[in-house]
Order: structure tokens, then sequence, then C-alpha cells
């Protein structure tokens, strides 16, 4: 508790939690309460939805398309471990962003 003292874990309004402190209250939980593994497993994942919310800003289809395969792949990685999440908009996003290129 004295660490969330620090007044850049608050918002503006000095009431409520900044999402500096909500990611440091997740992490100190995460490490309490996870095994690695599923600290392992939550951070591949959370890498895949940010490539999904990540803006292309090339022009180069090789380029885009070595993106899509090495998420996809990724993906991929982790279906083989766990069939506990459901990746099936993120396949068709990089997929539609293969046939797109192709």
């Amino acid at each position: 508790m004295d660490d969330l003292r620090d007044y850049r874990f608050y918002a503006n309004d000095m009431l409520h939690p900044s999402s500096s402190a909500v990611d440091y209250i997740w992490e100190k939980f995460s490490e309490t309460y996870f095994e690695k593994s599923t600290i392992e497993l939550q951070l591949s994942v959370q890498k895949i939805t940010k490539a999904v919310e990540h803006r292309i800003m090339t022009d180069s289809e090789i380029k885009k398309k070595m993106f899509a395969e090495k998420i996809l792949k990724q993906i991929n990685d982790i279906t083989e471990k766990t069939d506990l999440i459901d990746f099936s908009s993120e396949i068709n996003y990089f997929a539609a962003l293969l046939d797109n290129n192709c």
C-alpha cells in the first residue's frame, strides 16, 4: 500500500487510480498468485492482442505478409499448448491481411 501513495498512481482527479496504478497492482497480483507459465501465457496473448491493434504504416506487401505470418505462428504456438483461448477473431484478422497481400 505504501507504494501506491505516490501521486503518479492517481488520475487527474486525485481520487481514482491511474492506468499505471492498475498495471502495477496487476503485476504484483500476478507475481503473487499466478504460476510462471500462466504469466508467460498472459504476456504472449497480450502481444497478440496488441498486434491486432497495431496500425500498419508500411506500404510493403512483403512486410505486411511477414508480420501476419509471424503473428499467426505465435497464435498456433499458443493453441498447441492450450485450447482454452479463442483466437478466432485474431486468426480471421491476420488471414484477411494475408489474403489482401496475395
